[in-house]
């Protein structure tokens, strides 16, 4: 958990909060905020099979509402490392 927290060696908890919540809650591991995080392709997600497919996050193309907001173009909402050990695939919500 140190290099977790660790300002020099990754700073992960800068996204991924690790501290409880503010009602004494276990930590959520994700702040819910939009970043551009730059993942590789899922190829667990059949949508990533299509090399012309480009999830633009904000801007669609599963999202409409913004589409002609270019500077939320590619952000994300941090996704949560809750479970981590368990999961099988990060960003696979669209399967």
């Amino acid at each position: 958990m140190s290099r977790f927290n660790n300002l020099s060696r990754g700073n992960c908890a800068a996204c991924h909060l690790s501290q409880p919540t503010q009602n004494h809650r276990p930590p959520l591991f994700t702040d819910t905020q939009y970043e551009a995080l730059g993942v590789p392709r899922n190829a667990k997600i059949p949508a990533n099979q299509d090399p012309n497919f480009y999830d633009l996050g904000l801007c669609g193309p599963y999202r409409s509402d913004l589409h002609a907001q270019t500077q939320y173009c590619g952000l994300l909402i941090t996704p949560s490392l809750r479970n981590a050990a368990t999961r099988h695939a990060f960003l696979s919500w669209r399967v």
